[in-house]
């Protein structure tokens, strides 16, 4: 697989612009399903997202003492022992569908979505920070004929109202680049997490501004992530 950086990621949802990236082509009449124009809708909007990810642990257990006084404890119930929320600017990206050598994008318009940092369009991956892409084009020869057109989410929008479902990572071969970042207690470290298919995202988007929500945990259940995101067009 060939792999993209957090840099290239940005690049190819038009986040940022990177020379020497072939960029996907795209449906040149863009409408949804009930006939609505959907190319007010495309470009750049930028803003900032609350992020709250609550962590999963042991929050009730029953204890007991053996006959040489050595305590043993069992967990009883397990559930969200804590949750922290972080801010992060954003950009996102709303694009006509992808299309890809063999294939197109299956939705009535492209998203990609993207933290940014303070003082940079690339910053170091932290507690919070995450990419999602409704379709990417990505080159692997063992695929197909390179390059080969992924779908990640399946789309949907009614007047200003938008919905979507994650319904493939495609992390069986090793492109999942929808991607949250959350802290792993385990390590003790800021680490990626690849969201769950069947997270959700919904919203309203006027052509002006958008608002979205998105409602995701992690295969592993040690986490749930909520992401409300505001940003207005650049």
């Amino acid at each position: 697989m060939t792999t993209l950086s957090r840099r290239r990621f940005l690049a190819t949802s038009g986040a940022i612009p990177f020379l020497g990236l072939a960029m996907p082509t795209v449906v040149s009449a863009q409408q949804s399903a009930t006939g609505q124009d959907l190319s007010t809708l495309h470009g750049e909007y930028r803003g900032t997202a609350s992020v709250t990810i609550g962590y999963y642990g042991t929050v009730a257990e029953t204890c007991t003492t053996d006959d040489w006084g050595f305590e043993l404890c069992l967990p009883d119930e397990f559930g969200i022992t804590h949750r922290n929320t972080v801010r992060k600017n954003v950009s996102l990206v709303i694009s006509e569908s992808l299309r890809g050598e063999a294939t197109t994008e299956d939705n009535p318009f492209s998203v990609a979505i993207a933290t940014l940092g303070e003082h940079t369009d690339t910053p170091p991956a932290t507690e919070g920070d995450f990419n999602f892409v409704s379709a990417l084009e990505v080159l692997d020869p063992e695929l197909g004929p390179p390059p080969v057109l992924l779908q990640y989410w399946n789309l949907a929008i009614d007047g200003s109202a938008i919905t979507g479902e994650l319904t493939n990572r495609h992390t069986n071969v090793g492109a999942g680049y929808n991607v949250l970042w959350a802290y792993d207690q385990f390590v003790q470290m800021d680490t990626p997490h690849w969201p769950v298919e069947g997270t959700t995202l919904e919203g309203l988007a006027d052509g002006d501004s958008i608002r979205l929500r998105i409602d995701s945990r992690s295969p592993d259940q040690a986490n749930e992530y909520v992401i409300e995101l505001e940003a207005e067009r650049v």
